[in-house]
């Protein structure tokens, strides 16, 4: 279970978005191929191993796509996504391009789509994501080397909003992605302020939503940089969280056994994380964001003790994980590994089934 916490100066407003399935773009802004939006060869689209998202820029920019299933960000002139739910996005380092935070930035837009909307100039940070070794694993936005950022889209009214990913290294930003929204949870102010001071309250995301299929986040605590966020975790043991809601018995681990998926969910063991969820609007008793902790309910999260398999073979080993939401939307990922710090191991970003 997620609940998001690390939010910069102030506190965390109600305008955050899940962007999922596309929208025609004849209805959003565009921008040429060099438009700082598209960010730079040290920061784009690819960056990002949240899968909707990534398919959706590609489907709206035909041919942008090159051979190896990377985009080229020259060839982006639009990403209006559609947005409901609750959702993370995940965004990774590439190789020899190190970054050392991540800024989710936001704003609502002009009901007209203003050409410019990419580039509103009153942005606002909403969440920065930045290694930090002495907060708790479950205050932390990076794990395993991956900048997370938990967005639940039900804290704002149906509407057009534009957000930004902004990243940096040694105080310099090396690079922006912009991504226009509709939020469309088929709710307005009253089911926005319910979601701002309700920790249960999600809402009922359907079929015909668009919402993101269940990715999960997977790391090895014991790869992390300080004790703290290390303690109780043996170096083999793989976590997996979930930002929404699963149907009952869908969630399946499988291990690739020569060429065969053997499936070993039953070693699973529930494992939330508790997050803090920090609200904006007023508060009568005015106090800082980093001390409230408003519960917000997120998905499942998962142990799994991958040195109780059977022949073990990290970093060799290959799982396959598929989850299904509320909704039916269904996700399946291949994960493979490699040697990471502490003697523990990092995962990739997931494959394909």
């Amino acid at each position: 279970m997620f609940r998001p916490s690390h939010v910069s100066g102030l506190l965390l407003a109600p305008v955050l978005f899940l962007p999922a399935l596309i929208v025609s773009a004849s209805h959003g802004p565009t921008r040429s191929g060099s438009d700082s939006c598209n960010g730079t060869a040290a920061f784009n689209v690819n960056n990002l191993i949240t899968r909707d998202v990534v398919a959706a820029i590609a489907a709206q920019n035909p041919g942008s796509q090159n051979a190896d299933g990377t985009i080229d960000r020259t060839k982006i002139t639009h990403a209006l996504l559609t947005s409901s739910g609750h959702a993370a996005l995940q965004v990774r380092a590439a190789a020899g391009a190190p970054l050392d935070r991540v800024q989710f930035q936001f704003s609502a837009t002009s009901p007209a789509w203003t050409p410019d909307s990419t580039n509103h100039p009153a942005y606002a940070t909403a969440i920065e994501a930045l290694e930090t070794p002495d907060r708790p694993a479950d205050a932390d936005l990076v794990l395993g080397g991956t900048f997370i950022f938990l967005i639940p889209t039900d804290v704002v009214s149906d509407g057009n909003y534009v957000a930004r990913l902004v990243a940096f290294n040694a105080g310099a930003e090396v690079g922006r992605l912009c991504l226009d929204a509709l939020v469309a949870n088929g709710q307005g102010p009253t089911g926005a302020a319910q979601a701002n001071s309700d920790p249960a309250y999600e809402p009922a995301e359907t079929a015909g939503n668009e919402g993101f299929v269940p990715q999960p986040i997977l790391w090895f605590p014991a790869a992390e940089p300080s004790a703290t966020q290390q303690a109780g975790y043996g170096a083999k043991a793989l976590r997996i969280e979930f930002a929404e809601a699963l149907t009952p018995g869908s969630l399946a681990i499988q291990r690739d056994q020569s060429g065969v998926w053997v499936d070993y969910t039953s070693l699973a063991a529930q494992d939330d994380f508790q997050r803090p969820h920090f609200v904006a609007g007023g508060r009568a008793d005015a106090t800082p964001a980093e001390a409230v902790a408003n519960e917000k309910v997120w998905g499942p999260g998962f142990r799994l003790p991958l040195d109780a398999l059977p022949a073990e073979s990290l970093p060799t080993e290959r799982l396959r994980i598929s989850a299904t939401d509320l909704a039916g939307k269904a996700f399946c990922g291949v994960y493979t590994f490699q040697p990471g710090p502490n003697g523990s191991f990092l995962t990739s970003a997931p494959g394909s089934c």
